[in-house]
């Protein structure tokens, strides 16, 4: 099963959080910890991952890291003043990416959630120099995003080994902003 969302892993898996992996019960507190590893429910690996749910979310992931990059604050209490500036950056990334590459973001889509669709997703990744220049995430970051990506979607057998090393000092990457 590769076409499925998280919701049906959960269901799958028994999984009664949204917030947790379904794989190591990781939960956001222990997202930014590289060191830690969960014990895998090996029966989950029989489930997969969504190549299309994964592109999609990581693009979400971007565009949300991006509008909260100059509070630094995912969670907790915000003043007025760190959410309207989130708020403003938020419109800043909607308006360059609607000029620049044409991309709606972060708009409703009647009947359908959200224009954050995976048409949408491919085209952001698609030039990661401008996906970088637009969101001020660095382009190193955002290139080895979309090589993991275009890894899991490849059809191709990944080595494990240089997989794990690649993720890993992409995550590094990451932990650092």
């Amino acid at each position: 099963m590769t076409m499925v969302d998280g919701k049906i892993c959960n269901a799958a898996t028994g999984t009664k959080s949204t917030s947790k992996c379904y794989i190591c019960a990781a939960t956001s507190k222990h997202f930014n910890k590289l060191d830690y590893k969960g014990e895998v429910n090996v029966t989950a690996l029989v489930v997969g991952i969504s190549v299309l749910h994964a592109k999609i979310r990581l693009f979400k992931f971007i565009l949300h890291l991006t509008y909260k990059l100059k509070v630094k604050k995912y969670r907790g209490i915000k003043s007025k003043e760190e959410k309207d500036l989130e708020d403003q950056t938020k419109r800043e990334i909607q308006t360059r990416l609607r000029t620049e590459t044409g991309l709606l973001i972060d708009m409703p889509k009647s009947n359908f959630g959200n224009r954050n669709d995976g048409n949408t997703s491919r085209r952001f990744f698609e030039n990661p120099t401008l996906a970088a220049e637009l969101t001020g995430i660095s382009y190193k970051l955002t290139y080895r995003l979309k090589a993991i990506l275009e890894a899991i979607s490849s059809g191709f057998e990944i080595d494990p080994v240089n997989y794990e090393r690649y993720a890993s000092e992409t995550a590094r990457l990451y932990v650092k902003l």
